[in-house]
């Protein structure tokens, strides 16, 4: 099963559940019990499991106690597996975990498909999917009249790392549970993640260092040129600077360019991807933490990106993509150069030079609550159009296009027509897409010359089909679209129900076009 496909349609659950109930009677699992044989670790075998799976049962626990903001203990228990099939951790009231244990759900017992057959606990683990069972589901009859939903935890790779397990009486049944656990899921791996790479940076030098010059920035194209001469200007003073433009234009190699020609050039430069670390965590990231600031968090605690880039430049790339409520945090610290660590009392003062870039409408942003007005003012001091590569003509495809030949297959020329097809290319992914172009192209060719058939360029006159809305999707714009309804369209007490920013709502709102019912858009 592709690790990628979180949740499985209805089709294709019923398909998988019927096949596991065959291997699971070819195991010969037992129908009508828990079979006494069911494997079960001894303390020492289960602490040790544990210690093994720290990290796992760490960042879980914290998401656990925010589950139970929404879910009752008395009538949910929820649990987390390992890889290995082997419940590490059950929580809830002392009824309902007595309730489980009577059906051996408890600590030390292994929950495989050879051990107890069909349940959510087995197939998640064997399929690597989001799954929700429901009564006459489970194969074992002592599993009769329960709902359960599970999710996969996965690490780097898409490793499986365990299962977060969610259950209640059938009663309870409903597809939200589903997209919960799935999304906790998700938020579990992502936090694991990122404290393995906090704990594998710890003790690293604390800044970047930047390798573009203006020397790499190639083209001769007017607007080129002048984006060019904004940014060597903008690279002798210590203004904030905003990079403006599609995806794929070069905007980062524009912001290493400035760091490296202005005085702050033996200075550390430390690129911030806004889009890329997960909301709850970006704070950390930004602005550091001391010693006990929160579960995994670095003995001695660990400095901020801000406090790394002290005396040198921060790039906030797709500062667009910022949540709402670290824009404001952001904020104060242009204002002030003061920076707060987690857990702290005490601000430490910044000296740090600030680039943005972002491929976004910032004013279109702004006008849908996404972006702060007042950021977006600090931020837009000497902003710098970068053009898209077919703005640019033909002269600067012609040129990055050997450039790119003669740095990755020097021995290798490009056909007169295939620079003709190059051309007449609309890039929608700029420079960037011509740059894998041509990697590609130097793979699949004789070695000697590219041709237009190495190119290998999409068809032409496709217009982009819309993104398809898988289950998850589904559930989750049901979900939105019912919080809107009973809020009447409260964008701010539906986003503190849903457990999100307005940000992230106003973006999921726009995503599914969702619209009051007397209004054609949302203001």
């Amino acid at each position: 099963m592709n690790p990628n496909k979180s949740i499985l349609s209805q089709n294709e659950l019923r398909r998988e559940i019927a096949k596991s109930h065959k291997r699971s009677m070819r195991y010969g699992v037992c129908r009508e019990e828990r079979s006494p044989l069911q494997k079960r670790l001894t303390p020492a075998e289960l602490n040790s499991r544990r210690r093994l799976n720290s990290d796992l049962v760490e960042v879980a626990s914290e998401y656990i106690e925010e589950f139970y903001e929404f879910l009752s203990p008395d009538r949910f228990m929820i649990a987390i597996v390992d890889a290995g099939g082997y419940v590490l951790q059950v929580a809830g009231s002392h009824s309902i975990k007595a309730e489980f244990r009577e059906r051996n759900y408890a600590p030390g017992f292994r929950f495989t498909e050879k051990e107890v057959g069909t349940t959510a606990t087995s197939l998640c683990l064997k399929l690597k999917a989001s799954v929700q069972l429901n009564d006459k589901d489970h194969f074992c009859l002592r599993a009769h009249g329960f709902t359960s939903s599970a999710a996969p935890v996965f690490d780097e790779g898409d490793v499986l790392r365990g299962v977060l397990v969610v259950s209640g009486t059938s009663d309870l049944v409903h597809p939200h549970t589903l997209i919960m656990v799935t999304s906790t899921a998700r938020s579990i791996g992502k936090q694991m993640r990122l404290i393995r790479r906090n704990r594998e940076m710890a003790e690293r030098l604390s800044g970047s260092n930047a390798f573009f010059t203006f020397d790499h920035l190639i083209g001769d194209s007017p607007a080129f040129r002048k984006a060019v001469d904004i940014a060597k200007r903008a690279s002798q003073m210590n203004t904030t600077v905003l990079l403006l433009g599609e995806t794929g234009t070069g905007k980062e190699l524009f912001a290493q360019a400035i760091h490296n020609a202005g005085p702050l050039r033996t200075k550390p430069f430390i690129p911030i991807n806004c889009g890329a670390i997960p909301g709850e965590l970006m704070e950390s990231e930004l602005f550091g933490y001391v010693d006990g600031a929160f579960s995994g968090a670095l003995s001695g605690g660990r400095p901020g990106k801000f406090e790394m880039a002290r005396g040198g430049t921060v790039l906030l790339d797709e500062i667009g993509d910022m949540p709402y409520h670290m824009q404001v945090k952001l904020l104060r610290v242009l204002q002030t150069g003061e920076i707060q660590r987690i857990g702290d009392s005490k601000v430490v003062k910044v000296d740090t030079r600030i680039i943005a870039s972002t491929n976004a409408d910032l004013p279109q942003a702004i006008a849908q609550h996404r972006f702060r007005q007042d950021l977006y003012y600090r931020l837009n001091i000497l902003p710098i159009d970068v053009p898209a590569l077919r703005e640019r003509g033909a002269g600067d495809i012609k040129a990055l296009a050997g450039y790119f030949v003669k740095k990755y297959n020097p021995r290798c020329r490009m056909a007169p027509d295939a620079f003709t097809s190059l051309t007449s290319y609309t890039w929608p992914g700029n420079v960037r897409e011509l740059e894998n172009t041509i990697q590609r192209a130097l793979t699949v060719c004789d070695g000697r010359k590219v041709i237009p058939a190495d190119l290998n360029f999409p068809s032409r006159g496709l217009v982009p089909a819309p993104a398809l809305i898988g289950p998850l999707d589904e559930m989750e714009k049901e979900m939105i679209a019912s919080t809107l309804k009973q809020t009447h369209f409260n964008m701010a007490l539906s986003a503190k129900m849903l457990g999100i920013s307005r940000a992230t709502l106003y973006r999921k709102v726009n995503t599914y076009r969702l619209r009051p019912p007397t209004s054609p858009a949302i203001n």
